[in-house]
């Protein structure tokens, strides 16, 4: 290089650098395998057919170019190269190999026409002294060998290269890793990584407690770090035939954090193999849904989501069909379990006096307990009972055993029970807990606002003809207080949602002129067609919210919210 040009050079490399040039113009790739340098740049069409100098220096290494006569570039600059941009100023150089000290290195890349410095990220290259070495302590050699030049790299990152899992694993399950590679050779750094990660996930499994460890084991196509290495992770992590667990489809569909959480618990269990792993997985997820579903009806759905899987030993159809659904439902939110087996024992053997009467008034009758049920086509429904001009008095407790707990809608169940409207489920028992479903509120409605008529029909598709219901859904349809859930469905068996029931009764409310006002927290939840409604209801105090100012408009009403509700549509 004559003395003009190496007088520019410094020069321009002095100014750029005093100005703290940008980065991510140059990229560096290093081979593992062969220790071969590329450095490739995009400069931009401003730089196109250009001379650059590509240079490197270790990364706390302040000194700048400056060739002379006397001073080799690449004793000073490590590796030193003079390139040429194409015509969109781009520029690779490859097979370049570190002629120092292994160590963080940047790269630079010097443009004196015009007059610029372009950077590189730091990047770490060891030596090809440390490649061999590393190499000849795993390749052919016995177990304790191996575990002495991995440990070594794991503490002093010659190589600096990534050993997934391994670090985090027990003393023991490092020498079964070493013990599955023993006398096995290995002519690069990829195939060492790749069976260092086969056999740690194989001991990890039940080795290590670390939860974003364990999970890169199950996900590994979630971490951009072990991706690589998905299918020998997946061949080795014993997941394979547990994948069609609906646990192990939740846990998949989680978030990283939440789904970290979940592991963070399930560790806590002492397990011996992966289908164990997947047990205490399991019993973290139910558990986690059941404490954290919107209102206690949804526990339904959750049990029978898993019934087949980690609740197989649950008796879903008894529960589903049974009288205390919801009170179980409730104590459920309540009680803490050991196991999921425990879970399912207490559900199974539940009788009421286990769960002290259990009872929820919900929002429709006023008390800051919550009511929220799942549709069952199994809901009791009202039973048809003739209506008298002159209703008896009648002692309610006498007629329902099971009201103790209800004390905040006795006088609604007692007036519409005096006026005829209602019976119970069986003798004594009003099961006031109980789902009501849409027949059987219209039939109450309709024979409150005196609109029945026997002789009435209609056309939905799901009203059988001659079904005690079809004269009261008719009827109500001919009033104009109902529809079906779409032109030619009525909706049959299906639990009647708390948005659902302000719909219908603001129908049957003709009251056009009511100034409505306020709101509900969960306002956005409120489904358009019934937003309009739930204020009209709200404002006349037939339906009112929860302690918290939510609606809830998805929970589905108890037999008792149903009477506090009519009784109060009756009285206003």
């Amino acid at each position: 290089m004559n003395k003009k040009l190496t007088a520019i050079f410094s020069a321009v490399v002095c100014l750029a650098l005093c100005k703290a040039a940008g980065a991510s113009e140059i990229e560096i790739k290093n081979d593992i395998n062969t220790m071969n340098i590329t450095i490739s740049g995009n400069l931009g069409e401003e730089y196109s057919d250009c001379r650059v100098m590509v240079y490197a220096v270790l990364s706390d290494d302040e000194s700048v170019l400056d060739v002379s006569d006397t001073i080799s570039a690449a004793e000073k600059y490590k590796i030193f190269r003079q390139v040429k941009t194409d015509g969109l100023g781009k520029f690779s150089v490859s097979n370049l190999k570190l002629s120092g000290a292994a160590g963080n290195y940047k790269f630079y890349a010097v443009s004196h026409n015009p007059n610029k410095v372009f950077s590189s990220e730091s990047l770490y290259l060891p030596t090809q002294t440390e490649l061999k070495a590393f190499l000849n302590g795993i390749s052919g050699s016995n177990k304790d060998k191996i575990f002495e030049t991995l440990n070594d790299e794991v503490q002093n990152k010659r190589l600096n290269i990534l050993l997934p899992f391994y670090s985090e694993l027990s003393s023991t399950a490092k020498l079964s890793v070493c013990g599955a590679m023993e006398n096995k050779n290995y002519d690069s750094v990829d195939k060492v990584i790749e069976d260092v990660v086969r056999y740690s996930v194989k001991c990890g499994v039940t080795d290590t407690k670390n939860p974003k460890n364990i999970l890169m084991m199950i996900f590994p196509d979630k971490y951009d770090e072990v991706s690589g290495y998905s299918e020998s992770i997946k061949a080795e992590n014993g997941f394979n035939d547990l994948t069609v667990f609906p646990e192990y489809i939740e846990l998949n569909k989680m978030n990283i954090t939440d789904a970290e959480k979940i592991i963070a618990s399930a560790v806590k269990s002492e397990y011996s193999s992966s289908r164990e792993l997947m047990a205490s997985i399991s019993q973290a997820i139910v558990f986690g849904e059941i404490k954290s579903v919107p209102g206690y009806g949804d526990i339904e759905e959750v049990l029978k989501k898993y019934k087949d899987s980690s609740l197989s030993k649950l008796d879903f159809s008894r529960y589903a069909s049974g009288t205390y659904k919801n009170d179980i439902n409730k104590s459920l939110l309540k009680k803490s379990f050991n196991s999921l087996d425990e879970l399912c024992e207490y559900i199974n053997k539940y009788k009421p006096e286990s769960a002290g009467g259990g009872g929820s008034s919900g929002g429709g009758g006023g008390s800051s307990k919550p009511s929220k049920t799942v549709s069952s086509s199994k809901a009791v429904n009202a039973v048809n009972t003739p209506i008298t001009d002159k209703a008896p008095e009648i002692n309610i407790h006498a007629v329902f055993h099971d009201l103790s707990d209800y004390s905040w809608a006795e006088k609604s169940i007692k007036f519409l029970k005096e006026k005829g409207y209602i019976n119970g489920v069986d003798k004594n028992v009003f099961n006031p807990s109980g789902e009501i479903t849409r027949e059987a509120f219209i039939k109450i409605l309709v024979l409150s606002l005196d609109k029945y008529n026997k002789d009435a029909k209609t056309d939905f598709s799901d009203v059988e003809s001659g079904a005690w219901y079809e004269s009261y859904v008719a009827s109500a349809v001919d009033a104009g207080i109902v529809k079906g859930v779409s032109d030619d469905i009525f909706g049959v068996g299906k639990s009647l949602t708390r948005q659902d029931a302000a719909v219908i009764l603001s129908r049957a409310v003709q009251d056009d002129e009511l100034a409505v006002s306020g709101g509900f927290a969960d306002n956005d939840n409120i489904s358009d067609y019934a937003k309009s409604a739930v204020l009209k209801m709200n404002s006349l105090k037939i339906i009112s919210g929860y302690e918290d100012n939510t609606f809830r408009p998805n929970n589905t009403l108890t037999r008792a919210e149903a009477c506090v509700i009519i009784e109060r549509i009756i009285n206003r």
